[in-house]
Formats: structure tokens, C-alpha cells, sequence
């Protein structure tokens, strides 16, 4: 095994540090994405219509698809 696989300690302990800050980063962004969820206790409800509110013109429904 040559010298350039082993990791050196810098590099192990500078992933360490880098990890961490993400955990805190990751927790930070869960937290407010907790409170956000606390302040709208109520989901919005998603409404689908049955028919488009315009007219049918002549290339019909399947425009909306293209």
C-alpha cells in the first residue's frame, strides 16, 4: 500500500469538522421546517377541476397537453 492511500490526519479530522457543520446545517434547516409546519397546523387542500374554465376551441382539450 503506498504512502498517497493511507489518509493523513488533517484530512480525517478535517472531514470530521466538515461533517459536522453539515449535521448542524441539516439540523438548523429541520428545525424550521418544524416550526413552519407548527405555525400551519392545516395542509392546503389541493383542488382539481373536472372541466377548464374556458371554452373547448377547435384543437380541443389535448392542446393543454402539449
Amino acid at each position: 500500500m503506498s504512502k498517497s492511500m493511507t489518509p493523513s490526519p488533517c484530512s480525517t479530522e478535517e472531514n470530521e469538522q466538515r461533517r459536522c457543520r453539515h449535521d448542524a446545517a441539516t439540523e438548523r434547516w429541520l428545525k424550521t421546517i418544524r416550526q413552519t409546519m407548527r405555525k400551519t397546523a392545516v395542509q392546503p387542500r389541493v383542488h382539481f377541476q373536472r372541466m377548464p374554465q374556458r371554452p373547448v376551441d377547435d384543437e380541443g382539450i389535448l392542446r393543454d397537453f402539449e
